[in-house]
């Protein structure tokens, strides 16, 4: 491998030289004799110097037949590997001048290729009854594809990782950053995305009655034990609840549709062992609920006596 120069400067006689040779020797031969990288070879000759001869790129004739052969086989991610040298962005570029196509289903089962415990909400439990309220308030169920989405603040990160094991897939968490629209700040976020989960999608549709599309629409499980019905709405409070307070007045809030609220206040009436008035009040295009006090705190001792991964964060303080 030839020993590349830093930041030195092109000279006259480096110039000369690619001038009168980048019609005849190869991008590899040039960056031997001026001790360049390729790339560099490229950009000073078509950039600079106004050369420009077609065919005179980082792939040799063996690795174009090779991506021929390859692309659409092997996931991109994959394909890196076979491609000493050569960026996912490189073999994306490469591949469409050379008109090669990655179907959609090619796509698709690319993204199937990451598995994970398919009868995981099969049966409900404990575990999953309270990762089913998580996905309710916090994730994104694909109308058109066998798709379970959950996107959540770096700082629970970690959450996901639980999700991950919990749940059996074996597929990456990612991170991104975003423009927060209200104050133009730069968020920073993790997701996990579970493809080709068609028996996922069936057993949260009949066991805990989530469907796609579901923020204005979303209803409540309707026969689950009274324990398993407060793991669910563990779940959905750390997806779309908050609490707040001292140890002298803590508060309980649950954001969501009527009919979740309604399950809501019947769920944590049966935990403090009285009726909790009506205190369930639109904001926006959705609903808040309300407990605060003896009732909240009795609340939170339940919930942490159950063997569920509530969010740390949330429930002790």
């Amino acid at each position: 491998m030839p020993k590349v120069r830093k930041f030195n400067r092109y000279t006259k006689e480096d110039d000369k030289y690619l001038v009168g040779n980048y019609d005849t020797l190869s991008i590899k031969e040039l960056s031997i004799t001026l001790g360049r990288s390729k790339q560099s070879i490229i950009d000073r000759a078509t950039k600079q110097l106004g050369l420009n001869k077609i065919g005179h790129d980082l792939w040799t004739t063996g690795e174009k037949k090779l991506l021929i052969r390859l692309y659409g086989v092997l996931p991109i991610s994959e394909l890196v590997n076979e491609f000493e040298g050569h960026t996912k962005g490189s073999i994306k570029k490469k591949a469409f001048d050379l008109r090669l196509k990655y179907t959609q289903e090619q796509k698709f089962r690319d993204k199937c290729r990451y598995s994970c415990n398919d009868s995981f909400f099969s049966e409900v439990t404990l575990l999953n009854s309270y990762w089913a309220g998580f996905i309710a308030a916090d994730g994104n169920i694909s109308s058109k594809n066998q798709r379970v989405t959950i996107g959540l603040s770096r700082k629970d990160k970690n959450h996901l990782l639980q999700f991950k094991k919990d749940s059996g897939f074996d597929g990456p968490v990612c991170d991104f950053e975003f423009i927060c629209g209200f104050t133009d700040k730069k968020g920073y976020g993790s997701s996990l995305s579970v493809y080709c989960t068609k028996q996922w999608k069936s057993d949260l549709n009949n066991n805990f009655n989530i469907t796609p599309r579901k923020t204005f629409t979303l209803s409540h499980p309707s026969f689950l034990s009274d324990l398993n019905s407060l793991s669910y709405l563990v779940g959905y409070i750390d997806g779309d609840g908050c609490i707040w307070g001292n140890e002298s007045r803590l508060t309980i809030e649950v954001l969501g549709t009527k009919k979740v609220l309604l399950f809501s206040k019947k769920v944590l009436s049966k935990v403090i062992g009285q009726d909790i008035p009506n205190k369930i009040e639109p904001k926006e295009n959705i609903f808040r609920f309300r407990i605060s006090g003896i009732k909240s705190k009795k609340i939170i001792e339940q919930v942490k006596a159950l063997n569920i991964p509530f969010l740390q964060r949330k429930w002790n303080i």
